[in-house]
């Protein structure tokens, strides 16, 4: 109902939809910003820039937090999957085409 209320709206733009990672595999807030500091520093210092950087930082995310973070973001996609599933039935029931709200 959000969102066909939402595209009504002439020029209304896109619309959001935020979904938190699992809670049994998410890092506490602390963890992550300690970590999230710490490798962008490296690759600051290692001159990582550019096209370079976003696989550099998840790679060592992803290293110096054992596995942590690639284990949450692989479960992440699994659950917005699952919830854009949800979200299209759910907009299906309400009888409007995608391209007509």
């Amino acid at each position: 109902r959000v969102m066909a209320a939402h595209w009504v709206i002439e020029g209304a733009g896109g619309l959001v939809i935020c979904n938190p990672p699992p809670a049994e595999l998410a890092l506490s807030e602390p963890e992550l910003e300690r970590l999230i500091a710490e490798v962008s520093a490296e690759a600051t210092a290692s001159g990582v820039r550019g096209g370079d950087l976003t696989p550099y930082l998840l790679r060592r995310r992803n290293q110096r937090s054992e596995g942590r973070t690639l284990a949450v973001n692989r479960a992440l996609v699994v659950e917005n999957a699952r919830l854009a599933g949800v979200i299209a039935a759910a907009y299906a029931a309400l009888g409007a085409g995608w391209d007509q709200p």
